[in-house]
């Protein structure tokens, strides 16, 4: 007897995943959190492909405002957007095939070609712009050289239960100071996110760096913290 798909249940639970974006201390980290089930959930059938785009210059930076194209295989429809203060763009419903994804600022261009797209699944795509994009702040103004604090440990965020139950994705940007020990602290959120933004902070002032140096001396920097946080597939 054949079942029906329809009455089939997925065992365990949805994983929320997000991409912490560190600005000038150019650091990804890829996290996930789960959440306990009181029941099983309905089988769902997969949902078309998607693709989410980050456009940089060096890697030490994203770019907001940046236009990008996604162009698909035959008989697929060109699309286009603009990434936010993550510096990231995301294309939803995406049939299954090989695309190429367009990233243009200015004079600035960079292309990243041969992204398979396959029911169900999210392809996070690297674009690095071309060239040597103006307007990023030094880490300590007028002070030189000074060294790029560095993750110890930490900095892994996830979803919190009520954000996964209103569906919220997004970015988040928090900014923050490192201080000389190196400790995260004085945090404000720029662009808050519903149900993210207390607990992302909470998470963060856990989080502990190696202090930036200047001239041999530990000092304390302002950071901004760009967290995009994408909903389970």
């Amino acid at each position: 007897m054949t079942s029906n798909p329809m009455r089939r249940t997925l065992r365990g639970c949805r994983r929320g995943s997000l991409f912490v974006f560190l600005l000038e201390i150019a650091a990804l980290h890829a996290a996930t959190h789960q959440f306990g089930c009181s029941a099983a959930r309905p089988y769902e059938p997969p949902a078309a492909g998607a693709i989410v785009a980050r456009v940089h210059t060096d890697g030490s930076w994203t770019r907001r405002g940046v236009e990008v194209h996604l162009e698909g295989p035959p008989g697929a429809e060109s699309r286009s957007g603009r990434t936010d203060s993550c510096g990231a763009v995301a294309f939803d419903g995406l049939p299954n095939g090989i695309y190429s994804v367009k990233a243009v600022d200015g004079l600035l261009e960079g292309m990243v070609e041969n992204v398979a797209v396959s029911r169900g699944k999210d392809e996070m795509v690297d674009v690095k712009l071309n060239g040597q994009a103006t307007g990023a702040d030094p880490i300590v103004k007028g002070a030189s050289p000074c060294t790029r604090v560095r993750l110890l440990s930490g900095g892994f965020l996830g979803y919190t239960s009520d954000a996964l139950q209103r569906n919220v994705q997004g970015c988040l940007v928090v900014k923050c100071v490192i201080t000389s020990n190196g400790m995260v602290r004085n945090c404000q959120a720029i662009e808050p996110l519903e149900g993210l933004t207390r607990h992302s902070i909470s998470e963060l002032e856990r989080t502990r760096f190696e202090p930036a140096m200047c001239e041999g001396k530990p000092v304390d920097i302002d950071n901004t913290f760009r967290i995009y946080f994408r909903l389970p597939r």
